[in-house]
């Protein structure tokens, strides 16, 4: 017999002792019972056997959360002082189901994006730096060199994050960032119907997503290849939960920049004093 410490996802307790007759991965998805439910729980650790009676693992699902998930969750938990289930439960798992399709080159972009010498040197300049800031007013071209960068990781075969408020998931800017990348592109909000959610995973999990645009949420989708952060109005208050784990999502992405050695551009036109602080 195996045994596991498991967290509940969204329970503000310790991880419980199970026990399994099978080989469980830690990074597992599973159904266990506490109290006459059943709940999904995340296998965080093997144990020993206990000097106590133990419940058995119901099901071992098809979903897991990878290392890199399970290192967030527990900064997480230890900076901003929450269980592992509570961070664990902000991300979504990834399947065994998953699978990698043939990256294309940016040649599949449909229009063409100039930009100004300015603009150029801009990008050149985030290109050098693994966390930089972009200060420039509403309307001076942010999003044209974001667009440019988002070309470059897709040419290396990487995916990108664009990290934005809630109130910036414009139609016109969803249709502005379809119309250049195409099928590549995934809008990831709180108002899509559950079967356009699911259609998103799906491209999500196939690797045809190669843009991820969302408010703070889409940072913790499962993505392979991540190669890009950007937090599009990093002062904005949207980016820090209200209810638990009360996380602020600007530094979590300065953190996941770092853990999946990807640079961090964080863009504003006011940005916060500890961005113009902190950043260059």
């Amino acid at each position: 017999m195996n045994y596991y410490n498991i967290s509940i996802l969204g329970s503000p307790l310790e991880p419980f002792t199970y026990q399994s007759p099978q080989n469980i991965n830690i990074g597992s998805k599973v159904n266990v019972s506490v109290r006459n439910r059943v709940v999904d729980g995340v296998v965080v650790s093997s144990s020993k056997k206990p000097d106590f009676d133990t419940n058995e693992i119901l099901e071992a699902t098809e979903f897991f959360y990878s290392a890199k998930q399970l290192e967030s969750a527990q900064f997480i938990s230890s900076y901003y002082v929450c269980s592992l289930g509570d961070a664990l439960s902000l991300m979504t798992p990834f399947s065994h189901l998953q699978t990698k399709l043939e990256s294309k080159s940016a040649d599949e972009a449909k229009s063409a994006i100039i930009l100004s010498s300015k603009q150029e040197k801009a990008l050149a300049f985030l290109r050098q730096h693994k966390i930089s800031l972009l200060f420039g007013d509403t309307g001076s071209g942010k999003t044209e060199i974001y667009m440019k960068y988002f070309e470059r990781m897709i040419y290396e075969n990487k995916r990108s994050v664009f990290l934005m408020p809630e109130i910036s998931l414009t139609p016109q800017m969803a249709l502005r960032l379809e119309e250049h990348f195409g099928e590549s592109v995934v809008m990831w909000h709180s108002k899509l119907t559950p079967l356009q959610k699911r259609k998103a995973m799906e491209k999500i999990y196939n690797g045809q997503a190669k843009i991820i645009a969302g408010p703070r949420s889409a940072l913790f989708l499962p993505i392979y290849d991540l190669g890009l952060i950007v937090v599009d109005e990093e002062h904005d208050d949207s980016y820090k939960s209200s209810s638990r784990p009360r996380y602020n999502a600007r530094d979590i992405a300065i953190y996941m920049g770092k853990l999946y050695d990807a640079p961090v551009v964080l863009g504003s036109a006011t940005p916060s004093l500890t961005s113009y602080s902190k950043f260059p």
